[in-house]
């Protein structure tokens, strides 16, 4: 009888442990099951009039908010989209100078910019006003190729960092079209993404001036991933530093403007170029 006693209080801490841990099991997989059928549950037995696609993205965005605030979700449009087309304006200032203005920094715009700087640069040039003025995008890799048509030898253009990989750095690889003479760079509050890791490469190393405003500060990589074919969620991947170890992207949790301050501030809405 004893033994029997004993054999009870054994194994009778293990059976209550089993059982807590069947229905902890159980009770997370109907926690986890819950958000993928909440929103349809509320719209198909709710009395209050409910939207889940609107709803799921309303709740979605709010926790996206808590990551980074330019992380957002979307739902994804099948009409058709009117695509424009990015260009390169260039232009004579004078017999000395030439004027070069990308639409957006994309993945095209590369190869255009290459073949106006080409066409425009000469042994008579003498400066090039590269305007970004209004110049947005999210392609990086053109950015840090044009960057590279004014930087000599394996100068560092910029850095990037990331939780989940290790710090990848962006240098200078090849001649450029344009590594001597004057340079200077036309920013404003809408020059941004991008275009703004062309602008912290040629201040870092001196290689030009910066004339304008204050820039964006929102150069961070970000990535899109379609969920259900209904959704496409916008996540930041990489947060992009000049080579000084200045962060290009404005800190929200601190609160801060980032941005990169000009060498010259000029008011181009009472200035002429």
């Amino acid at each position: 009888m004893r033994n029997l006693f004993r054999f009870g209080m054994v194994f009778l801490p293990v059976i209550l442990l089993g059982a807590i841990i069947g229905y902890n099991i159980s009770w997370r997989s109907q926690i986890t099951s819950i958000p993928m059928d909440l929103f349809d549950t509320l719209e198909n037995h709710s009395l209050t009039p409910v939207k889940s696609d609107a709803l799921r993205m309303e709740v979605v965005n709010k926790i996206l908010a808590q990551l980074d605030s330019s992380a957002a979700i979307t739902e994804i449009k099948h009409s058709a989209e009117l695509m424009i087309p990015v260009q390169v304006v260039r232009c004579n200032l004078d017999s000395v100078s030439i004027y070069l203005k990308p639409s957006a920094i994309s993945a095209d715009i590369y190869s255009k910019f290459a073949k106006e700087l080409d066409a425009a640069v000469s042994p008579k040039v003498e400066r090039v006003v590269l305007d970004l003025r209004g110049t947005a995008g999210d392609n990086y890799d053109a950015a840090i190729r044009i960057a590279d048509e004014f930087l000599s030898g394996d100068k560092l253009i910029a850095y990037a960092k990331s939780i989940h990989t290790s710090t990848q750095e962006f240098r200078a690889q090849r001649p450029g079209l344009y590594e001597e003479g004057r340079l200077e760079l036309l920013v404003d509050n809408l020059t941004s993404g991008a275009s703004e890791v062309i602008c912290a490469a040629i201040k870092s190393w001196k290689r030009g001036l910066l004339i304008g405003t204050k820039t964006a500060g929102e150069a961070l990589r970000k990535e899109r991933f379609v969920i259900e074919d209904k959704f496409e969620i916008t996540i930041p991947t990489l947060r992009y530093f000049s080579p000084d170890g200045d962060r290009l992207q404005k800190n929200f949790a601190e609160n801060t403007t980032g941005g990169i301050s000009p060498d010259s501030v000029v008011d181009f809405k009472s200035h002429a170029l």
